[in-house]
C-alpha cells in the first residue's frame, strides 16, 4: 500500500493486536447477551435476584456495535486511522461502567468478579495503547 498512511503503518500494525480479538470478544460477548441471555447470566451472575435480561439485551447491542467499530478499525487503519481513537474511546468509556457494574451487580458469580475487575484495568491499557499508537503514527507523518 502506497500513500500516507505507510509512513507510520508499523503503529497501525501493532494495533490489530488489540482490534481484532476485541472484535471477536465483543461478538462473543455481545451475541450470548442478546441470543443466549440465560447463559451469559450463567456465566457471569449465576446468583442473580433480579431479572436483568431486558438490560443484558441492551448491552449486548452495545457490545455488538463495539464489534463493528473495532472490525472497522482492525480492517481500515490504513485509509482512516481514525478508526483508533474511536475505539480508544470506547474502551475507557468501559472503565467506569464496568468498576459501577461490579460494585452493584447482585449475584455476581467467579468468573463475574474476575472479569469486571480484570476489564476496566484492561480497557484502560488497551484505550491509552491505542491513542499512543494513533499519536505516533500522526507524528511519523509529520
Amino acid at each position: 500500500m502506497n500513500g500516507p498512511a505507510t509512513a507510520g503503518g508499523p503503529w497501525l500494525d501493532r494495533s490489530r493486536i488489540l482490534t481484532g480479538p476485541l472484535c471477536l470478544f465483543d461478538i462473543v460477548l455481545g451475541g450470548s447477551a442478546v441470543f443466549f441471555p440465560q447463559l451469559y447470566l450463567s456465566l457471569l451472575q449465576p446468583h442473580a435476584q433480579r431479572d436483568c435480561n431486558y438490560l443484558l439485551g441492551r448491552a449486548g447491542m452495545v457490545w455488538l456495535g463495539y464489534a463493528v467499530v473495532q472490525g472497522l478499525a482492525f480492517f481500515r487503519r490504513h485509509s482512516f486511522p481514525e478508526w483508533l481513537v474511536v475505539v480508544a474511546i470506547l474502551r475507557l468509556i468501559e472503565v467506569p461502567a464496568d468498576l459501577l457494574y461490579v460494585q452493584t451487580a447482585d449475584g455476581l458469580g467467579k468468573f463475574g468478579v474476575f472479569g469486571l475487575y480484570f476489564a476496566p484495568a484492561f480497557n484502560l491499557v488497551a484505550g491509552l495503547l491505542l491513542v499512543t499508537w494513533y499519536r505516533r503514527f500522526r507524528r511519523a507523518l509529520a
